[in-house]
């Protein structure tokens, strides 16, 4: 309990807000704001109650939403804990699983952008928290708002499943983005002179892939958890589901795997393209160099100070000279370029 938190030192400028949706028996549901203290285990005419919760810096307000369902003060800190590793509690109560999210980030410098989510599932009850924006909630609103579920279909487990897959679904938005990316350094490093902007690009978008694939490896053994441990809240007819949703994460990490060996690949054809373009520099430098030593020997020979040389008294040797300068310039010029050095 002595840990440091990073959330009480992190300056945020997020509303905390809080959104509860409430599932009746008859399929019909009730959204709405809420307070801490109307966040309590749903009545009997309510099948499942939602509560999420946007912005976790509070830390007093995060302890109050969740203290009605006595949820362990450990497990409270992790919530407020926004480095968590993504990974699955089974406490007395319900289940604890935390994971990141992952979105493209849209006009900013970043490639990607990630936040921590945390869900308890609970009897009749899921709570969510996110960092930011209630991105979650929004889209999980609108993703069941064409559909009026039965009784049978709504419960704890199935809406937790439903909170999860959409998060993995934006691992795939996610990689699309990070495969588009590859391509365009790909073409830009091939087609024209490579730089250490495109260096520099080519290290943040290693970074983005590494610290994706850091976060979603974990996730898989938790989903695999909550699919094969004995858990109460997690029925039979909802493992269907959770197997579908571990695919989902194994694919996700094949594909990282196969970016991260692709961006090795970038980085080969980098120094690639910087070894090629020294090559054309050394190429060029080492003809004039060749051309010039002819030249610079018959000047040496011609400078010495030596007093009997009869061809410094001739009327033209000095334009003699600079013809057979001219010419073995020429000749080697011709030489080189049949043999398709220049």
């Amino acid at each position: 309990m002595n840990r440091s938190d990073p959330a009480s030192t992190d300056e945020t400028t997020t509303r905390t807000r809080i959104q509860i949706l409430d599932y009746f028996e008859d399929g019909s549901r009730r959204a709405g704001e809420a307070q801490p203290q109307e966040c309590v285990p749903p009545p009997p005419e309510v099948r499942v109650r939602w509560i999420h919760v946007t912005g976790v810096h509070d830390a007093s307000m995060v302890e109050n939403v969740c203290q009605p369902f006595q949820i362990h003060p450990l497990i409270v800190e992790d919530i407020v804990r926004r480095d968590q590793r993504p990974k699955l509690d089974i406490l007395d109560n319900g289940v604890y699983v935390v994971l990141r999210a992952f979105a493209v980030a849209k006009g900013t410098p970043e490639l990607i952008r990630s936040e921590q989510v945390s869900v308890l599932i609970l009897d009749r009850t899921v709570v969510s928290f996110e960092e930011v924006e209630p991105q979650v909630f929004e889209l999980i609103a609108r993703r069941m708002a064409g559909a009026r579920p039965s009784a049978k279909t709504v419960s704890s487990d199935m809406l937790a499943h439903t909170i999860l897959d959409l998060i993995v679904d934006g691992y795939f938005v996610a990689l699309e983005s990070l495969g588009d990316e590859i391509e365009l350094l790909e073409d830009t490093i091939v087609e024209t002179a490579a730089s250490q902007e495109v260096l520099g690009r080519v290290y943040e978008l290693k970074r983005a892939v590494m610290d994706m694939r850091r976060h979603v490896w974990p996730l898989r053994e938790a989903v695999l958890k909550l699919n094969h441990a004995e858990i109460p809240l997690v029925k039979e007819s909802s493992s269907l589901y959770f197997r579908d949703l571990y695919g989902n994460i194994i694919e996700t990490v094949d594909m990282l795997e196969i970016y991260r060996e692709a961006i090795s690949g970038l980085m080969d054809i980098y120094l690639s393209a910087v070894s090629n373009r020294l090559n054309e520099v050394m190429k060029v430098l080492t003809v004039i160099s060749t051309i010039f030593i002819p030249m610079t020997l018959l000047a040496s020979i011609y400078g010495m100070n030596f007093e009997y040389m009869p061809e410094l008294h001739w009327p033209y040797s000095y334009p003699i000279l600079l013809a057979l300068m001219l010419s073995l310039g020429i000749a080697l010029l011709v030489l080189f370029r049949k043999r398709g050095w220049v």
